[in-house]
């Protein structure tokens, strides 16, 4: 990936490849070089390779023959400056991994079901928020989240929710329980530690039994098991457990909105306020928000007036419009109270 294709020279069958390394120093290659070339051609332009007529996929990926790393002396450098200039090419522009994604809108089934159209029987993985909770909470339409798990099983493809947020928040066992839909594969953060720093995956087992020391896949971090956190961890879902908050929690989310929605409602604002348990967001914007598009599209200005105006009279939003409120049994009683006054009264003042 550091080495720089500078010039690539075909006399028949043999392939000059002129390259520097990262010392700026020029390294020319000589060899036999046998490519298979499928689709159209793509990302040569400013590499020379368009003059071996080297082409890819419609992905943008090299297929290269055997016959390229086994004919003559010095062919695995070829292979790999012409591999690695393509690579390093890609990721300048897109970022490697990013070239492999497909990347569609939330609640939209139709693109969904054009992926896997489009690139059949090469989606190895879906992962979603089952609820996205990073640009400020966003609901699943009807059949939504059954349709990728419907898409995922036809298609021989692992189905992962990312529970980051939701896991253990809205309910013991996150949106999978809620809505009745089993992943292949769930992440998990700081929730399973108490607050501290921690994640971890699970899943089928056969999937797990993949890796170490089942299988040959070995994954390790800094704070994998750390004692602390575990310690941490085992006493918060402990306490969930035997408390069992969700349905206090529900109920002061629900308050907090229907106030919210009845106040914008008087001031006449268009405000769309999606809540699950202790989860809720705050949209201005005349429409159900369904996806990031949607979320961007809404009025921050009013959601700043509204933060501020909260921030003066003690209650603290988030700082971002495109962030989700959240709410904890320390909350109930008078500080939601509160709170349902001082937004009220924020939005009023809109």
């Amino acid at each position: 990936l550091s080495t720089k294709v500078t010039a690539v020279e075909r006399k028949g069958d043999e392939v000059t490849v002129t390259a520097e390394n990262k010392k700026g120093e020029k390294v020319e290659i000589k060899g036999d070089i046998c490519l298979v070339s499928v689709g159209r051609a793509a990302y040569t332009q400013g590499l020379g390779l368009e003059n071996v007529g080297i082409k890819t996929d419609e992905r943008g990926r090299v297929e290269v023959d055997d016959h390229l790393r086994t004919s003559v002396e010095g062919i695995y450098a070829i292979g790999d400056v012409i591999k690695g200039a393509m690579l390093a090419h890609k990721a300048e522009e897109e970022g490697i991994f990013a070239a492999e994604t497909i990347v569609v809108d939330y609640n939209d089934p139709d693109s969904v079901r054009n992926a896997f159209t489009v690139h059949k029987n090469e989606i190895a993985a879906l992962i979603v928020e089952p609820f996205p909770a990073n640009c400020g909470l966003i609901l699943p339409d009807p059949d939504y989240l059954e349709l990728l798990r419907k898409l995922c099983d036809q298609n021989g493809t692992v189905l992962i929710f990312d529970e980051v947020m939701t896991g253990f928040r809205v309910a013991p066992g996150g949106v999978q329980e809620l809505v009745c839909i089993t992943p292949d594969l769930t992440a998990l953060g700081k929730i399973i530690g108490g607050g501290l720093p921690v994640g971890a995956f699970g899943g089928k087992s056969e999937i797990m039994n993949h890796l170490a020391p089942l299988g040959p896949v070995y994954q390790s971090g800094t704070l994998s098991g750390n004692p602390l956190a575990m310690a941490a961890g085992i006493a918060s879902l402990k306490k969930l457990e035997t408390e069992n908050p969700y349905s206090e929690l529900e109920r002061m989310g629900t308050t907090i909105r229907e106030n919210l929605l009845e106040a914008a409602a008087h001031k006449g604002i268009p405000l769309q306020a999606p809540q699950v348990g202790s989860m809720f967001a705050l949209f201005f914007s005349e429409k159900p928000v369904r996806n990031y598009n949607d979320a961007i599209a809404s009025d921050t200005k009013q959601f700043n007036q509204l933060f501020h105006y909260a921030l003066e009279h003690g209650v603290y939003l988030p700082p971002s419009a495109y962030e989700t409120c959240f709410i904890c049994t320390a909350h109930k009683g008078i500080d939601v109270e509160r709170a349902v006054e001082v937004l009220t009264n924020g939005i009023k003042a809109i």
